[in-house]
């Protein structure tokens, strides 16, 4: 699967200019006002041939008082938990602030690849100054400006540079089965129909969301053919992401739907086709693949209104995009 990397930094450092130059489209919104990106963006992105999962966040803020920051640091943190590569990013304009030292403490302890880089150094005098930033304890760290692109190329020939080439013609042929992602949110039902197929209960399932913690493969073969099944931690929604647990699927989901061929979107049968069901469906449309949906939970009462009718109606009203009867 592609490896992750996520911009972390305080806000108001220039994250989502540098995402948007990465991925070359407008995707994060960009001000000046601090806190503008207040959820975790992806995007696909590419750097000579490599292929990797970008990651946006808002600004992270060790302030407790603010709840709205609050939630904007745990996703931040989410992000550094599920990542493989982390780009730091401060501002040469501002010079080193208290939060940039809290952040910088706080990265150092999850041991990941860090990669300190200096922003906003456009002219001489800022660059001049950017020298305090040592005082952080890096080795390294990069100088550059989003705004006007400079210094990048360096910047991301060393964050790739360990990352394999992506070639796709020896991904497929290095193995044959094929790949079937189970997606859904979170206590629909994945694990059970996984453990059903194979016959045991090989993977934890409990009532509690967010049993499954990251994506799991698992093969199955049946008469004769070959499958990779990939279950994965539920997709919640953005907006119900409290505690850090329940935020570990996120890029595990995604980067599971772009390594399928075939994506089992589980849906609950008593709750119907919901907005994170559609956005779902819509993710794994964009990067082309074949879905399939599974109605669960139609045996219990709060589903005494499901019938197969009603659902592809549902399908063909809510997701016209996707529906083929």
């Amino acid at each position: 699967m592609k490896p992750c990397i996520a911009i972390i930094g305080r806000p108001n450092v220039g994250k989502s200019t540098f995402f948007n130059r990465l991925v070359r489209k407008r995707k994060a919104i960009v001000a000046d006002s601090p806190g503008v990106t207040r959820d975790r963006i992806f995007a696909d992105a590419e750097w000579n041939g490599k292929e990797f999962l970008l990651v946006d966040t808002g600004g992270m803020i060790f302030d407790k008082e603010a709840k709205l920051q609050a939630d904007i640091s745990r996703q931040s943190m989410m992000a550094v938990d599920e990542a493989d590569i982390i780009i730091f990013l401060m501002d040469g304009k501002d010079g080193v602030m208290a939060e940039d030292e809290n952040l910088a403490l706080y990265l150092r302890k999850t041991r990941k690849k860090i990669f300190w880089v200096v922003n906003k150094l456009e002219s001489p005098q800022h660059d001049d100054a950017s020298v305090d930033f040592y005082r952080l304890g890096m080795e390294k760290y990069y100088s550059i400006s989003t705004a006007h692109g400079l210094g990048i190329g360096d910047l991301m020939d060393d964050v790739t540079a360990d990352l394999a080439v992506t070639n796709k013609e020896i991904d497929k042929s290095r193995d044959q089965r094929l790949r079937i992602a189970v997606v859904g949110k979170p206590n629909v039902g994945k694990s059970s129909l996984l453990n059903r197929l194979l016959g045991e209960k090989r993977l934890v399932t409990s009532n509690q969301p967010g049993t499954t913690m990251d994506a799991i493969e698992v093969p199955l073969t049946v008469n004769n053919h070959h499958y990779r099944f990939i279950d994965t931690a539920g997709l919640r929604k953005k907006a119900r992401v409290r505690e850090r647990i329940e935020g570990y699927g996120n890029v595990a989901t995604i980067r599971s739907i772009d390594f399928a061929q075939i994506v089992l979107l589980m849906v609950d049968a008593t709750e119907g086709i919901t907005d994170q069901d559609i956005r779902i469906a819509s993710l794994a449309d964009e990067k082309s693949k074949t879905i399939v949906f599974i109605f669960n939970k139609i045996d219990l009462p709060d589903a005494k209104d499901f019938s197969g009718k009603i659902m592809m109606n549902l399908l063909k009203d809510r997701l016209p995009f996707i529906y083929k009867p």
